[in-house]
């Protein structure tokens, strides 16, 4: 069958050629039916099998192998896009991620160090360290410009160290 449309092929294209060589309305439209005729050819070797008494090849009826698709959690997804964010514009990092992250330190702060974020903030700054307070403050001056460049890596780690020294901490 590959030969049947391969030769066919190659003569169309010879015609085609040739058809193309000679200038006029007959020829263009000699030509234009031979692609209808390649178009129609083509359609009818893709076409699906119509008949329910021909199956198809068994190699098209078995899905293909493949390592199960895990999806993350809904809850690290988010994660990932407020840091991926966080570090695109200031805005997404001073209304969006720094505010998530300051939640989680304040919860740390009350449940193991019994510590109020907003009601002692000196305490808080002395448990958090001052490259984290300065990123984790409730208080921080945010910036006028909102498509300036978001946090750098080294800022979110110094953030997220001290995160999880407050973890590693009991007062």
């Amino acid at each position: 069958m590959r030969l049947v449309v391969g030769t066919t092929a190659l003569v169309a294209g010879l015609v085609a050629v040739t058809l193309l060589w000679f200038d006029g309305p007959t020829e263009f439209t000699g030509y234009q039916a031979l692609l209808l005729v390649l178009a129609a050819m083509t359609m009818r070797r893709l076409r699906p099998v119509a008949s329910e008494e021909e199956e198809p090849p068994l190699r098209l009826r078995i899905k293909p192998a493949g390592r199960p698709r895990h999806s993350a959690p809904p809850q690290l997804e988010k994660i990932e896009r407020l840091v991926v964010f966080g570090k695109t514009t200031a805005f997404d990092a001073e209304w969006r991620l720094l505010p998530f992250l300051r939640s989680i330190a304040a919860e740390q702060l009350e449940t193991r160090h019994g510590v109020n974020l907003h009601a002692r903030p000196d305490l808080a700054r002395r448990l958090l360290g001052d490259p984290g307070w300065i990123l984790l403050d409730p208080n921080r001056v945010r910036p006028v410009d909102r498509m300036a460049p978001g946090l750098s890596m080294v800022d979110l780690d110094a953030a997220v160290s001290a995160i999880e020294g407050l973890s590693r901490r009991r007062t």
